[in-house]
This record gives structure tokens, sequence and C-alpha cells, in this order.
């Protein structure tokens, strides 16, 4: 029932994604490092469904996807690798970088302008 409901979705936008790749930094301070990916993971997914099944995994071509999908990224985020594989996994993704953006952009009281523009144009896109 839940795999038909998600049929009906028109568009998704996907800020910050995290698809299964791992950061590219080694840098734990922030919580991005390949240490800290592996325990939200555990966290997330105690049952390693994500890799076992290819319909959990976003990363994998069998993973249902909506029609219209936009997944916004930060340029200078440790995991841009992961909206870049999946804009390159899934045709009906469309990937929009917030230039020299960290991770979590979006979490000031006054985002940049680089991050206005790339949410003007997911906005445009969705």
């Amino acid at each position: 029932m839940l795999w038909e409901l998600r049929k009906q979705v028109r568009s998704v936008l996907l800020l910050y994604g995290y698809f299964g790749l791992q950061s590219e930094t080694d840098d734990e301070e922030g919580g991005l490092g390949r240490q800290s990916i592996a325990a939200m993971m555990d966290r997330l997914d105690p049952n390693g469904l994500f890799n076992a099944m290819p319909r959990c995994n976003p990363l994998s071509a069998g993973f249902p996807m909506a029609r219209r999908v936009v997944a916004v990224g930060a340029g200078a985020d440790p995991l841009l690798n992961n909206t870049v594989a999946l804009a390159g996994t899934h045709s009906s993704v469309r990937s929009i970088i917030a230039e020299r953006c960290p991770h979590g952009f979006l979490s000031t009281v006054l985002p940049s302008q680089a991050a206005m523009r790339a949410l003007g144009h997911a906005a445009e896109l969705v």
C-alpha cells in the first residue's frame, strides 16, 4: 500500500541529501566524517535494509522515484557527492548546487545569497 501511495507523489524537494555515499572528508569535528555518518546510518537503519534491498536504497536503479525530484546540495558540503550521485542515477532528479555553501546552509536566520538563489531555482522546478 505504501509503495502505491508513493506513485501519487508529483514532486519532491530534497535538502541536505544523504543517500549512502561516505563523506568526502575524515574530519569528525563537524559531525560529517566517516565515523559520524556510519553511526547515523546504524541508528537509522539498524537492520541494514538500505544496502540489502534495492527499493530501500535511493542510489539503486530499482528505487521507486517520484516523477519530479529536485535535490538541493551545498557546494562546500562533504556530502555533496550524494546529491550528484542521486541525479546521476535517476533521470527524474534535477540537482541544484548552492555554490560555496556548507552543509546546513539553510539553518541560519539569514541564508546567504547563494542559498536563496538555489532555493529560488528549486521553487521554479517543483
